[in-house]
């Protein structure tokens, strides 16, 4: 298919066919981005930048960076995969055509009050016409995968920079949010529906993000009774922060990930189609930057990303639970427990300094193959003790303990011989105070 989804739309239906105002959709658009005020940044020279379209140009040059394609170790990839390969798991994502019963459902599915996409037509326009439109991107849908390719706009987005938290200016505290037209949306959240009934049987219990029947508290209240049920043993918590999870990871290392699981090339080839040619433009206080391809990540604001991130960090999340020589603790009910997980915020529960060099090996592994990077600063640690330890080196880096808690999933985790003041926060991969 060619050209314009959204213009071979509004083209066979008229001004008329469909309530929805679309002539306004682009301003409103714009007014609701400039709200995300960019101010002073620095660039990656440490110098401070407030010139307008200074400033444009410098996010621009350091998202390109960003999103450049990364090499991987594809051995040292195979090895590390060898330990999710799930023997009698039987899958039923398919591949296969689209049928206008997906299109329909995801449709039904979008949420109103959503931003548009860079063709300004926004979620409302498709729920209002949906009967009109089923047909039409059912047939677009699946001429796309008949030649591996959708017409240009499907592939075009415009990140949102959004501030989350830290100096204002360091880039690297801003989100990236991709406002996709909802064409791709649509087809994404198709794929998505197709994944969720295996989600369950693939991803890691301890993993609680997008998956059906799990829910973020579980491992909240579990954290709860591990940090005030255990007063009698030493432990200390890891709490990681990766750094821009989402827009870091391989897609080559996503695709083996894909295939180790054993989901069905067809299916696979599909999801890649999402992918051949992404392009975005980054919208810096209401005026758009030129635009740039982009090779790595999965997009935050997709409705299929989240479930394509937790698949990809799932043989990390098994290596760690399932290395024996981790002790984690043992929960009222007899359950081990090592690690805990939403999407990308994990917590590592270990014992010792010696545990505590298990932990890097695998993290340092899964850097290398995923294109993953643990945020230095970022990362904090607490210890579960009344007594000062000795602070020690554990592969070459140095760092401090906080003895009154860490901050995970917006909650505050403390033990009773903790003090109630906030937390210090770690300055290094992973605290080393330990014995």
């Amino acid at each position: 298919m060619t050209g314009s989804l959204s213009l071979r739309i509004l083209a066979g239906m008229g001004d008329t066919a469909c309530p929805t105002n679309v002539h306004n959709l682009a301003g409103i658009q714009k007014k609701k981005l400039e709200n995300k005020h960019v101010g002073p940044i620095l660039n990656e020279y440490g110098l401070l930048i407030e010139d307008e379209k200074t400033k444009r140009e410098t996010i621009r040059e350091m998202c390109e960076k960003l999103y450049r394609k990364c090499d991987i170790n594809m051995s040292s990839l195979q090895s590390f995969l060898g330990s999710i390969i799930l023997n009698g798991v039987d899958l039923i994502s398919e591949g296969g055509v689209i049928t206008p019963d997906e299109v329909r459902e995801a449709i039904s599915q979008l949420r109103k009050g959503k931003s548009p996409g860079p063709d300004g037509l926004p979620n409302e326009f498709y729920l209002s016409c949906s009967d009109m439109l089923v047909d039409l991107l059912t047939s677009a849908f699946n001429d796309g995968i008949k030649v591996g390719k959708m017409h240009a706009s499907f592939y075009h987005g415009v990140i949102s920079v959004i501030y989350k938290k830290g100096p204002f200016p360091n880039l690297d505290n801003w989100w990236h949010v991709t406002i996709m037209n909802v064409d791709y949306k649509i087809l994404a959240k198709i794929l998505a529906n197709r994944l969720n009934d295996d989600l369950e049987k693939l991803v890691e219990k301890e993993q609680t993000c997008a998956i059906r029947g799990r829910l973020m508290w579980d491992n909240l209240g579990l954290l709860r009774d591990i940090t005030s049920g255990n007063l009698k043993y030493e432990f200390f918590l890891i709490s990681l922060d990766q750094k821009k999870a989402f827009d870091y990871i391989s897609r080559e290392y996503l695709w083996e990930v894909l295939m180790a699981f054993g989901f069905k090339q067809e299916l696979i080839n599909i999801i890649k189609l999402l992918y051949v040619e992404s392009t975005v433009q980054i919208n810096v206080n209401g005026v758009l930057t030129d635009s740039f391809a982009i090779k790595r990540g999965v997009k935050q604001g997709c409705p299929l990303s989240a479930a394509l991130y937790i698949l990809a960090i799932n043989p990390l999340l098994s290596k760690i639970k399932n290395d024996k020589r981790l002790s984690g603790i043992n929960t009222s009910g007899g359950e081990r427990v090592v690690v805990l997980a939403y999407a990308d915020d994990i917590t590592i529960i270990i014992k010792n300094g010696k545990e505590l060099s298990i932990v890097n090996e695998h993290l340092s592994h899964y850097e290398e193959i995923s294109g993953s990077k643990l945020n230095h600063d970022k990362t904090e640690g607490v210890c579960q003790t009344t007594r000062q330890k000795e602070t020690k080196k554990v592969n070459h880096l140095k760092a401090h303990y906080a003895t009154s808690g860490i901050s995970w999933l917006f909650s505050w985790f403390w033990h009773a011989h903790f003090s109630t003041q906030r937390p210090l926060q770690l300055r290094s991969r992973y605290f080393t105070t330990l014995s």
